[in-house]
C-alpha cells in the first residue's frame, strides 16, 4: 500500500510525462504501462518505471470465436467475453548505430 506522499509522487511523475506502471494488487504478476490512469489505488499498485524501455502486452482469447488478440496492458479493462491467456514482455533497445532490436518473452 502506498502512502499519500508516494501516490502524489507517482501521479506527478505521470503528469510530467514519465512512464508509470501498474499491476493488480492481489498478484505479484507483471507490470503494465499506464497510459490513461484512473488511479484506482484500492485494486492496483502503481510505480514509476525505472531502467530500460519495455512494455507488456496482454494476450486475450474470445470465448465465442476463439480469436486471439493482443491488447496494450495499460488498458483499465478488456473486452467482454475474453479471457486473459498471459502477457508478452517487449523490450526495445537502440544501440549507438541506431540499430533497433526487439526481444519478446511470454510470461
Amino acid at each position: 500500500m502506498s502512502t499519500i506522499e508516494q501516490k502524489i509522487e507517482i501521479m506527478q511523475a505521470h503528469k510530467e510525462g514519465k512512464t508509470v506502471q501498474f499491476r493488480h494488487n492481489s498478484s505479484l504478476g507483471t507490470w503494465g504501462v499506464v497510459k490513461n490512469p484512473r488511479w484506482n489505488w484500492h485494486y492496483y499498485d502503481y510505480r514509476i518505471l525505472q531502467g530500460s524501455a519495455e512494455t507488456y502486452l496482454t494476450v486475450l482469447r474470445n470465448h465465442d470465436t476463439q480469436e486471439i488478440i493482443i491488447e496494450d496492458s495499460g488498458m483499465d479493462f478488456f473486452p467482454r467475453g475474453h479471457e486473459v491467456l498471459g502477457t508478452v514482455n517487449v523490450q526495445v533497445t537502440v544501440d549507438e548505430v541506431d540499430f533497433i532490436s526487439v526481444n519478446a518473452t511470454v510470461d
